[in-house]
C-alpha cells in the first residue's frame, strides 16, 4: 500500500485544482483493488473532481496493452489516442513478476518495449504518463 499511497499524493500534490482525468492500464491488480474510485475518493477528500477510467485484464503485460493499443479498432485505442483530449495522466501498471526479472528475459524487454511505446501514444495526446510498480509475493515467484 505504500506504492499506491504515494502515487496518490503525489497526483494530488500536483494536480491544479480542476477536475482531473486519470487513466489505469494495467491488470488485476489495477481492476480488482479498484485503483480508479479509490483515487476518486483521495481527490473528492482533497476538495478536488477526478474522472477516473480503467483499461485492464487478467495478467495483461504492457506489451499486452501496446499491442491492443496498436489496433485502431480496440478499446485501448479509443482510450488511449480518440478519447484523451481532456486527459492529464496515464498510470501503466506491468504484470506484477515481470520488473523483477533480469533485463535480458525477454518477456522483460518486450514489457519496456510496450511501455515505451505506451509513453509515445500517451505524451502524443498531450498526458502524462506515471508508472505503477505493484507489491511482490513474501514467498517470490
Amino acid at each position: 500500500m505504500v506504492y499506491e499511497g504515494a502515487m496518490f499524493v503525489f497526483i494530488v500534490a500536483t494536480s491544479p485544482a480542476l477536475a482531473m482525468d486519470v487513466l489505469f492500464v494495467g491488470n488485476s491488480y489495477t481492476n480488482n483493488n479498484n485503483l480508479p474510485a479509490t483515487v476518486r475518493a483521495v481527490f473528492s477528500a482533497a476538495d478536488d473532481a477526478a474522472t477516473t477510467s480503467k483499461l485492464t485484464g487478467g495478467g495483461l503485460n504492457l506489451a499486452d496493452h501496446a499491442l491492443r493499443a496498436s489496433d485502431p479498432g480496440s478499446e485501448w485505442y479509443s482510450k488511449l489516442v480518440t478519447d484523451s483530449d481532456t486527459r492529464e495522466w496515464v498510470v501503466l501498471q506491468d504484470q506484477s513478476q515481470i520488473p523483477g526479472f533480469p533485463e535480458t528475459e525477454p518477456m522483460w524487454r518486450e514489457s519496456r518495449d510496450g511501455a515505451i511505446d505506451l509513453n509515445e501514444l500517451v505524451r502524443e495526446a498531450g498526458a502524462d504518463t506515471m508508472y505503477f510498480l505493484t507489491w511482490g509475493y513474501r514467498s517470490g515467484d
